[in-house]
């Protein structure tokens, strides 16, 4: 395996890493907002 295809591979696995943070950091933002609204009514 050359240097370039081990490169790529980590890129896609932090990616992939980062993904999974970022959705379930919005969900958390969109339930904490839907809560708020409910309470508000």
């Amino acid at each position: 395996m050359d240097a370039k295809k081990i490169i790529e591979n980590i890129v896609e696995v932090i990616l992939e890493a980062y993904k999974e943070i970022y959705n379930k950091f919005i969900c958390k933002i969109i339930i904490r907002i839907n809560i708020e609204n409910k309470y508000e009514l």
